[in-house]
């Protein structure tokens, strides 16, 4: 249940994964705090869009797709 444009996830530089709220109505929530801009990402971090819950895992050794 989660809007169509209801958050992005990103690169804001080298490493630093980040998510973007959209102005969804119900919330993006990341640990249990609803953000409302943006927010860093860290290994093991729950995010929550919408009524989906999504665990940011980063893999240090993972081979990017070409």
């Amino acid at each position: 249940k989660a809007s169509r444009k209801h958050a992005e996830l990103g690169l804001y530089g080298p490493g630093a994964w980040v998510v973007r709220d959209l102005a969804s109505t119900n919330g993006t929530w990341l640990n249990g705090r609803r953000i409302t801009d943006l927010a860093r990402l860290a290994n093991g971090d729950l995010l929550r869009i919408g009524d989906s819950e999504i665990r940011f895992t980063l893999i240090e050794d993972a081979v990017p797709l070409s």
